[in-house]
């Protein structure tokens, strides 16, 4: 992805599905899904390539559901992992940070595809990658 920095200076980062958990475990009993819903998780791997890239992960994340559904993130925290810094990243050339990020599906649904699409560039295409349900 590449786009201006918050000075109008040029950045690019680079940003891996690293995998999918289909039934992810919350990380307290408060973050659970509620009923006839599931938490599934995005571990998403973020390399800096130049200037320093910095977004809301949650704002950029979607899944695409086996039921023709799309998905934003459900803002419940994660046994595997922290989503970011409360879902913000910030990457300088070289630098890589890992995050989590849940999706509440109901229980009938598998998370299809992922999608990645930073608001702040909306020139980039979407990232898309498929899952195997």
């Amino acid at each position: 992805m590449s786009g201006s920095d918050n000075n109008d200076k040029p950045m690019s980062y680079k940003v891996t599905l690293v995998g999918v958990d289909q039934s992810a475990a919350p990380d307290n009993s408060f973050d659970g899904a509620s009923s006839g819903h599931h938490l599934a998780s995005a571990e998403f791997r973020i390399t800096g390539v130049s200037g320093t890239g910095q977004d809301d992960a949650d704002s950029d994340a979607g899944v695409n559901g086996t039921n023709q559904q799309v998905y934003q993130p459900s803002f419940d925290g994660l046994a595997a992992g922290t989503n970011f810094s409360s879902a913000d990243f910030s990457v300088s050339a070289g630098q890589t940070q890992v995050g989590y990020i849940a999706f509440e599906l109901p229980d009938s649904a598998k998370v299809a595809s992922v999608t990645w699409q930073p608001n702040a560039f909306g020139s980039n295409a979407p990232a898309t990658w498929t899952v195997s349900p």
